[in-house]
């Protein structure tokens, strides 16, 4: 439970892990979270009553014990409340959150640390990380939970906190100086059990990336160095592995989805898909819209979570690689939102344009590169059966399509050109 307390004690040195240190440390944690717009310590306390009752610093008892206890951290509707300032402050400000950072000569060496056992997804985010500060001269290499922690720890990424100091091996770091020393790359929405989680590291650790601006902004109102970062993604020829032959909804896609040649998009077998988690809000939507799209080729599928943590990301390890494929094989890849407080799911969008597909979402908040009616189209989810009809049968809308089509490809190209968050990460690393 005092997963924070024993990274607090490792981040000082032998020398300096009194108690007085200690007690700077996380008074500074404590404090950020109070300056964190979605925590109120009131809020806490009527959400765990019993906690109230035992006097002790809310704020304080919420790092030590409320995450690690899976107790609700945030009221609902000052989740809305933060989120909303943060749509309207980084609509405002279009540059990335963070982009203000100056930028930093990189340090010698950089290690990216990923649990073995975090989904696909994330381990291709932290090979995309590798990739770019290799690019701007770095030595750049992953580490999982299962390297040896030495006595020096250099520059370092923690990629998805929630899973590395959760899984496997991943607790024995945390009484090592990495919770401190590191940047956290942050990849929960801001309501789920994983930012719950993730939360003690962030607010730990010596800087945040997000892939989201909005939550990068939040995290920065807190007095957290923070920085939207974008990767950049190489796209992908194939997806599919051999031994996903015979995965199920590999066999359940009609055989002429399942090859592996590319073809034109006006020729391709499923005219809408999507696949992701299953939440209510998904569900939701899908059993509304799937009688108004009976007349096309569509092929959704929700994930269901299992009971154990780790045996959902058993189970699902396929679908990221099944996800990438089906999207190239379709001519509209649908995005529907977690929930209220979800952002465009970057790496989805960027994996489904550079398949070919175009990108149909419901309303989420701006993401800056993407341009709704420019590289994708974007409505309430009422609507997008009809504009789903509009791109697929409608000229105006075909022609609208082929457009937004072209945009992608451009705006992707300039992707793998440039990458300069790292310069800008190498400044969170010099802050003291």
């Amino acid at each position: 439970m005092q997963a924070l307390a024993e990274s607090i004690a490792a981040s000082a040195s032998p020398a300096e892990a009194d108690g007085e240190t200690m007690k700077a440390l996380l008074d500074q944690a404590v404090s950020r979270l109070v300056r964190l717009p979605v925590f109120s310590a009131s809020d806490y306390a009527a959400l765990n009553a019993d906690v109230a009752q035992a006097g002790m610093n809310l704020a304080e008892h919420a790092l030590l014990y409320g995450c690690a206890e899976r107790r609700q951290i945030f009221r609902r509707d000052q989740l809305a409340r933060s989120w909303g300032e943060a749509i309207a402050r980084t609509s405002q400000s279009p540059a990335s959150a963070g982009a203000e950072q100056p930028a930093a000569d990189l340090p010698q060496s950089v290690s990216v640390f990923v649990s073995s056992w975090s989904e696909p997804a994330i381990g291709d985010l932290a090979k995309c990380l590798v990739q770019d500060l290799t690019h701007q001269g770095a030595t750049a290499t992953i580490e999982t939970e299962r390297t040896i922690p030495g006595s020096e720890l250099g520059a370092a990424i923690v990629v998805a906190p929630h899973d590395f100091f959760r899984l496997g091996f991943g607790p024995a770091w945390r009484k090592t100086a990495l919770p401190r020393s590191a940047l956290m790359l942050n990849t929960a929405s801001l309501a789920s059990d994983a930012f719950a989680a993730a939360l003690p590291y962030l607010l730990a650790s010596r800087g945040v990336l997000d892939l989201s601006p909005q939550i990068a902004d939040i995290i920065a109102q807190a007095g957290i160095p923070a920085l939207q970062i974008r990767p950049r993604m190489p796209p992908r020829d194939r997806w599919l592995e051999d031994r996903d032959a015979d995965h199920p909804l590999v066999r359940a896609l009609p055989a002429e989805a399942r090859r592996p040649e590319l073809v034109a998009t006006d020729s391709r077998p499923i005219d809408v898909s999507f696949v992701g988690r299953h939440t209510p809000t998904r569900s939701a939507f899908l059993a509304r819209i799937t009688p108004e799209l009976r007349n096309y080729k569509t092929f959704f599928q929700l994930q269901l979570a299992a009971a154990e943590l780790i045996d959902q990301l058993i189970l699902t390890r396929a679908h990221y690689r099944f996800a990438g494929h089906l999207a190239a094989r379709s001519k509209i890849a649908l995005h529907v939102a977690e929930d209220e407080f979800d952002s465009l799911d970057w790496q989805m969008t960027f994996q489904a344009m550079a398949g070919g597909a175009v990108v149909v979402t419901d309303t989420c908040p701006p993401h800056g590169e993407f341009k709704a009616g420019v590289h994708l189209f974007q409505d309430d989810s009422r609507h997008l059966p009809d504009v789903i009809r509009w791109l697929l049968e409608d000229p105006d809308g075909r022609a609208a399509a082929d457009a937004a089509q072209a945009a992608s490809q451009g705006l992707l190209a300039d992707f793998q050109a440039a990458a300069p968050w790292p310069s800008r990460a190498a400044a969170l690393w010099a802050t003291p």
